[in-house]
């Protein structure tokens, strides 16, 4: 998967319309609607949340398999992803202010990425229900419910873009996203 391709990008920043960030995920769930981004990992205070947003909402892990993960809520929500293979949504915390930055695949400046796919933490033999796996704990005890339904091991698929400096043709990351989820055998 770390074949370097081109595909065309554009990124651009959206004003987060909180007010006063009395629902940020309302907002979250208007902008998955608005972008066709599916599923969503978020960071609370509380930990890890994966979700998926189907039916006009955002179903999340602990509405599958309670107590798995903590509710998302406004005031303990740090950072959230929205994405899927049309582009992903990055939100995120500065001080009291919602920032975010989308990106979108299929228009804009042509960019050099790699894809890579990087393995999440829990084992095969896991429950399915609705969709989502509750994957059996690892070698720590850790366990996690992701928004996919898979009997094995599995990882998400992370799009790194590749640019060059000027001075010198240096190639670094300028900037990586989510895209989706890969069964590992």
């Amino acid at each position: 998967m770390r074949e370097k391709r081109v595909v065309h990008l554009q990124v651009k920043r959206l004003s987060v319309s909180s007010e006063g960030g009395s629902d940020i995920c309302a907002w979250l769930e208007e902008t998955a609607a608005q972008f066709g981004l599916p599923w969503v990992l978020a960071h609370t205070l509380g930990g890890v949340v994966w979700g998926e947003y189907r039916q006009g909402r955002l179903v999340l892990a602990g509405d599958i398999f309670p107590g798995t993960a903590p509710p998302l809520y406004d005031h303990t929500l740090q950072q959230a992803r929205l994405f899927g293979p049309g582009g992903e949504l990055l939100l995120w915390k500065n001080g009291e202010e919602w920032k975010s930055r989308v990106v979108i695949e299929g228009v804009g400046q042509p960019e050099d990425v790699f894809d890579e796919v990087e393995l999440l933490w829990g084992g095969p033999g896991g429950t399915i229900k609705d969709g989502f796996t509750w994957l059996a704990p690892n070698s720590r005890g850790l366990r996690q419910v992701v928004p996919v339904a898979v009997p094995g091991r599995v990882g998400v698929i992370v799009r790194h873009v590749v640019r060059y400096r000027e001075d010198d043709g240096t190639a670094y990351i300028a900037l990586s996203r989510l895209v989706g989820f890969h069964q590992l055998r």
